[in-house]
Parts: C-alpha cells; structure tokens; sequence
C-alpha cells in the first residue's frame, strides 16, 4: 500500500470472510476476485487498501443476494478489537 492510498485495518475487515460462509457463498473465491487473499484479510496487522475493502463487500453483496450485506458485517463488529482506542470508544460518554 502507497502512501497515498488509504488502507482498512485488519480488526476492521475480520469480520467479513465468517459473514460471508454464513450467508452460504465461498470467501476465497469472493476474495480471489477481488484482487485478496484470504489471509489478508484475517492478519490482524495487516491494512488492505480501502478500495479493495470495498470489492470485497460489493462482491459478497451480489455473491449473497443481500443488498445490506456490509451493514450486516458492521452490526458485528466488536470495538473492542481495535484494543486500547476501542475501549476508549466504548468507555466515553463523549468521545
């Protein structure tokens, strides 16, 4: 990733490939087009540019047939993956 991309850390993206088996369509296929490997997606150190985050969630959205299908991978997401700034997030009244 260039300095000049904007990227998607990995807590971010962890949640995808498990949304997508559930759904009933095949992630490395979905990732594989996309121009992703699997494993990109599940290194929790990893940033993946953010417009290759984006065709994965296009791709799983039309793989699935569910039009909300990255509001469904949100509604998952656990703050607390992001460590101590989740934490914050989740701690603070006004943050």
């Amino acid at each position: 990733m260039s300095n000049s991309e904007t990227g998607v850390l990995a807590p971010t993206k962890t949640g995808i490939a498990p949304c997508i088996g559930a759904a009933g369509a095949d992630a490395e296929r979905i990732f594989r087009d996309a121009g992703l490997g699997l494993e990109e997606f599940e290194n929790p150190t990893l940033w993946v540019v953010q417009a290759r985050y984006h065709r994965v969630l296009a791709r799983a959205s039309e793989a699935t047939g569910d039009d909300c299908f990255g509001l469904r991978v949100a509604a998952g997401f656990d703050l607390r993956n992001h460590g101590i700034l989740g934490y914050a997030v989740l701690n603070s009244a006004t943050l």
